[in-house]
């Protein structure tokens, strides 16, 4: 009960999922929802939602009536206010406000919440919530069955307005920057001696990781043969698991810096950066990413000494590329 009031960012939405599912009754006022919004909002029966699902918000893709679909389905009391611009979460002994729409877009962004379990910030957060309600529209099933109409045709195209309907420009780690080169490598759990740790956490501090961190998601890796990769090169990493299986290869990944590992010549720790969705992005079909790397590049990963990356030719790195997350590019 000791936090007070604190401000999270810049992509805040895991503590604001988490405040969500903190006890309830749950007052919450969003002005845009997303499809994603209800995984992102623990929002039951008896709870409030107040968002903008104006005509124009729902033709212009800021608000999705299918996504209010689900929360109705579930109980949630639903309103909309075409003025709404607020973002507020208030439960029982927690409130939040910030800038985050309850959208994917708003998750890529760069925004910021308030939490506080004072009690004066949550009576005023739910107060908030209740005059939007009053300045709004109920929603029931036959409003969300005439949203439905509003949703324009595949062939508009709504306005692109970041943290609203779309996610900010993800600048481009699939190529390496001119001059650079692709490398291949098997990418293991392992867990780093106390001298790699030290070099792992002391490139993590680094200036350049600090410009990144709130683009990106960053990782090292440990590279134990001669690599001589460097900053603006590409690696494509097949991920073992601990039984030593190859499972998936995660979505391309940009050398930022690297350290070697004092005593260990050919040891070198690299900091990487991924798009921030990376994960969502892996291929987990194996057998068909394993098999394009052979057609592609001649190297059977399976047979694969797990400690070694090997450089791509230019032609093989952009084909697998391509190949891989072709959809992606």
């Amino acid at each position: 009960m000791a936090m007070g009031t604190k401000v999270h960012g810049l992509h805040p939405w895991d503590e604001l999922t988490r405040v969500s599912k903190l006890q309830g009754p749950r007052y919450a006022a969003f002005a845009f929802i997303g499809a994603d919004a209800r995984d992102m909002l623990a929002l039951e029966e008896g709870d409030v939602l107040v968002c903008n699902a104006s005509e124009g918000a729902v033709r212009n893709g800021a608000t999705n009536p299918f996504a209010l679909q689900e929360f109705l389905d579930r109980g949630v009391q639903l309103y909309s206010c075409g003025s709404l611009h607020a973002k507020i979460l208030a439960v029982r002994n927690t409130a939040a406000i910030g800038s985050a729409n309850a959208s994917r877009s708003s998750r890529l962004s760069l925004e910021s919440v308030v939490v506080s379990n004072e009690r004066e910030f949550i009576s005023d957060a739910r107060t908030l919530v209740k005059e939007a309600i009053e300045a709004g529209t109920e929603i029931d099933e036959e409003y969300l069955t005439t949203a439905a109409t509003w949703i324009p045709d595949d062939h508009y195209r709504p306005p692109e307005i970041v943290g609203v309907t779309t996610p900010p420009a993800r600048e481009d780690v699939f190529f390496p920057d001119p001059g650079g080169r692709y490398w291949l490598a098997v990418e293991w759990q392992e867990e780093y001696s106390d001298e790699e740790d030290a070099v792992a956490r002391s490139i993590r501090r680094s200036k350049e990781a600090r410009e990144l961190k709130t683009r990106f998601t960053l990782d090292t890796y440990l590279v134990g043969s001669d690599a001589r990769a460097e900053p603006g090169d590409v690696f494509v990493l097949v991920h073992m698991d601990d039984e030593g299986q190859l499972v998936q290869v995660w979505e391309p990944a940009k050398v930022v810096g690297s350290r070697q590992i004092p005593g260990k010549s050919l040891s070198t720790i690299y900091l990487l950066r991924y798009n921030q969705e990376h994960e969502e992005n892996a291929v987990s079909d194996i057998d068909f990413a394993l098999g394009e790397i052979q057609a592609l590049t001649g190297k059977d990963l399976r047979k694969w000494d797990h400690d070694k990356a090997v450089e791509l030719s230019d032609d093989q790195g952009t084909e697998l590329i391509a190949a891989l997350w072709g959809e992606r590019i």
